[in-house]
């Protein structure tokens, strides 16, 4: 439906420490990023699973919040250049197990 050239969906563990990638979908193999954990707060997906709030980048390659908050520069490493993150909430509560 939005052509995506990746999807990935990382789930809460129990305790709200880490984020695991339980499914991804690349279009290309270059899109891989290898990254499988994130501890709660790292980096852009670690600070929207803390916020609750979505954040989109345009054009990673000029968006300063991309420079300040990515950990690992996955998204540049990948040669992609838009970025968006949401997180799947119920009752205004991030889900547990259930978010990227």
């Amino acid at each position: 439906m939005f052509h995506f050239e990746s999807t990935r969906v990382f789930l809460l563990t129990t305790r709200w420490k880490e984020l695991q990638l339980r499914a991804s979908y690349e279009v290309d193999s270059e899109h891989m990023t290898g990254i499988r954990v994130l501890k709660r707060g790292q980096g852009v997906i670690g600070h929207v699973a803390e916020s609750g709030e979505p954040m989109m980048f345009e054009d990673v390659h000029a968006d300063p919040r991309y420079a300040a908050l990515s950990a690992t520069k996955a998204t540049l490493n990948a040669k992609l250049g838009f970025f968006a993150v949401f997180p799947i909430k119920t009752q205004a509560r991030v889900l547990r197990r259930h978010t990227f």
